[in-house]
Order: C-alpha cells, then sequence, then structure tokens
C-alpha cells in the first residue's frame, strides 16, 4: 500500500507494508466486493505486496482529467548489495505473511459489519 509523496507538482508513491500507507484499503476491498447485480462481478483478488518500491508522479495538478500520460521506463525496487540479499529475501516472505493476514482481519472487519447490518 502505498504512501503519497509530493513532488514537483505530482504525487508520487512509495509501497510501504500494507495497513500502513494512505489508500483506504477497506474501503476499497468493501467496494469491490459489493460490485455486481446478480452475481459478484469480482471473484478473486491478486495480492502483491511491494515494500520499499518508489514510483515518481506521472500525474501533476495542473493537468485536466484525462491527460495524455506518455510512456517512461518503469520504476523499479532496487536490489540490495550481495551480503544483504538473504535477509531482504526474509524480509520479503515476511512481509508477504503478513500482507495475509492483514488482508485476512480487514475481510473479517467487513463481514462482522455486514452482519451486523443485516441482523439489525
Amino acid at each position: 500500500m502505498p504512501l503519497i509523496v509530493k513532488e514537483q507538482g505530482g504525487l508520487g508513491h512509495k509501497a510501504c507494508i500494507s495497513g500502513q500507507g494512505d489508500m483506504p484499503f477497506k474501503a476499497l476491498l468493501t467496494h469491490l466486493i459489493c460490485l455486481g447485480d446478480d452475481e459478484p462481478q469480482v471473484t478473486a483478488y491478486g495480492l502483491e505486496e511491494e515494500v520499499d518500491y518508489y514510483a515518481p508522479a506521472f500525474r501533476f495538478e495542473d493537468e485536466d482529467d484525462n491527460p495524455w500520460i506518455p510512456y517512461r521506463q518503469m520504476s523499479e525496487t532496487p536490489l540490495p548489495e550481495n551480503h544483504l540479499l538473504d535477509a531482504r529475501l526474509r524480509k520479503e516472505k515476511e512481509d508477504a505473511i503478513n500482507q495475509i493476514n492483514h488482508v485476512r482481519n480487514v475481510l473479517q472487519q467487513i463481514k462482522q459489519e455486514a452482519n451486523h447490518l443485516l441482523n439489525h
């Protein structure tokens, strides 16, 4: 989940551990779950934890609502030096497991709120 970084009239982002960013994850997930009239429109949700990934701004305050966004090189998370690689890989596994637990907790909250609304 991203931390929003203000820069040069735009908003970049730096990915952080799920649950710590600026994105309203619970609200977004609730809206995704509720899409569809007779059947769910969203039947699966992919997870990707990208801690320390950085992407510079590509939308700016002085643009209209639907600007042309030119091609740019992809942003990358730099690999650590070789002697730090094993620790980084362990941390990535821990981050992924923490993300799964965070999403499960959020889904449980959504479920409890839905049950409360349906039963009261």
